[in-house]
């Protein structure tokens, strides 16, 4: 199965996970392909999607302010993006 993250969207062969199988289980369905809200659902931790060129889209209930303090407290930030090629 071919997983990768791409510009923050969790992708199964290419497909947002959320329209996937994956999306359509009948137990546990995933309903969201973008990680940094999947980890603020699950967390309930503010995050932050970064693009360079474009604005930050706050992810979660969480101001600005309150992420802020909360990164000078803790190890920061951490969003990462990649693809292979099999």
């Amino acid at each position: 199965m071919n997983r990768t993250t791409e510009h923050g969207q969790q992708l199964i062969e290419g497909m947002p996970v959320a329209q996937s199988v994956f999306g359509q289980d009948p137990f546990e369905p995933v309903r969201n392909s973008d990680v940094a809200a999947i980890i603020a659902e699950q967390s309930g931790l503010p995050t932050v999607t970064a693009v360079p060129g474009e604005p930050i889209r706050l992810k979660g209930r969480a101001s600005r302010s309150a992420m802020q303090s909360r990164w000078k407290t803790s190890a920061g930030p951490a969003k990462c993006s990649g693809r292979t090629e099999s």
